[in-house]
């Protein structure tokens, strides 16, 4: 994994703290090895919110998608146990919700490009997206 997080700190101008990417990186892996999507899910969407601590993410999937209308992604036809990730304070701090977006993006597409996720069941449905709860996705793949 440590050429995936070295590509993408060569390619960020952002200052992440190097772990964020990595501990987000072994979140999917460690989804994907226990708790895999079943047959059917065509698309995954990180979905992103507030909390009085800072920021959290969270995996889930669905068996439709509309490319037209972000509603697909209300359904949870797969949730995983270990769907939510806090992320680290270091990387939020003194940014608001429109950079804490910007980063998660640019971050999550490196990791979606990566060699390594290539070879996570995660990498399957045809549909990667991230965004705010309240707000408007954004397709990664």
């Amino acid at each position: 994994m440590i050429d995936l997080f070295s590509r993408w700190r060569k390619r960020s101008k952002l200052s992440v703290v190097p772990d964020v990417p990595k501990s987000i990186a072994e979140w999917f892996d460690r989804i994907g090895r226990t708790f895999p999507p079943p047959d059917g899910i065509v698309a995954l969407n990180i979905g992103v919110f507030e909390t009085p601590n800072g920021y959290t993410i969270y995996l889930t999937g669905s068996t439709e998608y509309d490319a037209d209308s972000d509603d697909w992604a209300c359904r949870e036809d797969y949730a995983p146990k270990d769907r939510y990730f806090e992320l680290p304070s270091e990387f939020t701090n003194g940014k608001d919700w429109q950079e804490v977006e910007k980063d998660l993006k640019l971050l999550i597409r490196n990791i979606l490009s990566s060699d390594q996720f290539a070879n996570n069941i995660l990498a399957r449905p045809e549909v990667f997206a991230i965004g705010f709860d309240d707000g408007n996705l954004t397709r990664l793949k």
